[in-house]
């Protein structure tokens, strides 16, 4: 059910790879200082960004701050959320690009999406003549 609210074409520009971890998203209300804080799960990571599921709603296209582990390795980023969908079941879907990456953490990612990459290719058989 994509593009809810107006929101959500897929313009991704890497592939994304099956990735399920606990991330910490917090975003900042500009106007009164307050911050909506939650715990989502992960469901996929590209280098452009990551799809979270939580059951909070963030404010469409503005920043987040987002923390994650991947490959072992914490990765603290910012992010705008450019997609929001609610699901069948009450779940919010979120698509969060990625702003302001370490050169490490995206090396980390590029890394772990490479990997991941790989593992899901069908193995070729090789026979000897």
């Amino acid at each position: 059910m994509r593009g809810k609210a107006g929101m959500g074409s897929d313009r991704r520009k890497q592939p994304r790879s099956k990735f399920k971890d606990r991330t910490e998203i917090k975003q900042e209300d500009t106007k009164t200082g307050e911050s909506l804080e939650e715990t989502g799960v992960a469901k996929d990571v590209s280098e452009g960004g990551l799809r979270v599921q939580g059951k909070e709603v963030f404010d469409p296209y503005r920043e987040v701050e987002i923390s994650f582990a991947l490959g072992g390795k914490e990765i603290e980023a910012k992010g705008k959320v450019v997609h929001l969908t609610i699901t069948s079941r009450g779940a919010v879907d979120m698509g969060i690009q990625f702003r302001g990456l370490s050169e490490e953490s995206k090396e980390i990612i590029k890394s772990y999406c490479q990997g991941a990459d790989a593992a899901d290719e069908p193995e070729e058989s090789s026979s000897e003549s």
